[in-house]
Formats: structure tokens, C-alpha cells, sequence
């Protein structure tokens, strides 16, 4: 369900977030060290928070979705996010997460 945001442009949940993966080079930012944060309060990461989605980060992301019985692709997406936000996770500025996001991105 679009939103319009303050240039008329339609913008939804999907437009305000990025999945986190690996990739070359490497994705960085604060979304990135938020989520290592969370990673860390939920005990599934001991590495640096240093705001790179680097193979450590991803061990740490499929250690949370094994423990949470989510899908262990490393990927940080929607129902990663979604259960993520129930547990106390908190969206860094400029981004958007919301419990049910993962339903409401594959809804008609």
C-alpha cells in the first residue's frame, strides 16, 4: 500500500528499507551497524560494530534467524526485520520497520 511522500513520488515499505547481504564490496552503512547492535544485544554476534555486512555479520544473522525459526539465508529482509522488530529491534534513522512487514510486502 503506497504512501506519497513529500515530492508526490509513491514510497513504500520496500522503497524506505534494503535488504542487508553479502556482496562485493561489501554493504556498509548505519542500517548495517544497527542491526549488528541488535546482533549483539541478542547475543548472536561477537564481532565489531564497524557498520560492514561482512561474513561475520551474516554468521551472526543466521545464528538469530536459527534461534527465531526464520528462513537462514543471511539475508536481513522483510520477515527477518519483521520478527526482528517484535524482539526490540529499532529501524536506524531513515528506514522503516514495523511487526508484519514481511505480510504486508507480499499482500495483493
Amino acid at each position: 500500500m503506497p504512501q506519497q511522500n513529500g515530492d508526490n513520488n509513491p514510497t513504500t515499505f520496500k522503497d524506505l528499507m534494503r535488504t542487508l547481504q553479502i556482496q562485493s564490496p561489501p554493504m556498509t552503512g548505519t542500517d548495517v551497524s544497527t542491526w549488528q547492535q541488535f546482533l549483539t544485544a541478542q547475543n548472536d554476534y561477537h564481532g565489531a560494530i564497524d557498520g560492514v555486512y561482512s561474513p561475520p555479520t551474516v554468521q551472526g544473522t543466521i545464528a538469530y534467524q536459527t534461534a527465531k525459526g526464520l528462513a537462514t539465508d543471511g539475508f536481513v529482509g522483510t520477515g527477518t526485520y519483521s520478527r526482528a522488530v517484535l524482539d526490540g529491534y529499532r529501524a536506524s534513522p531513515g528506514r522503516v520497520t514495523t511487526p508484519g512487514m514481511d505480510a504486508m510486502m507480499t499482500a495483493p
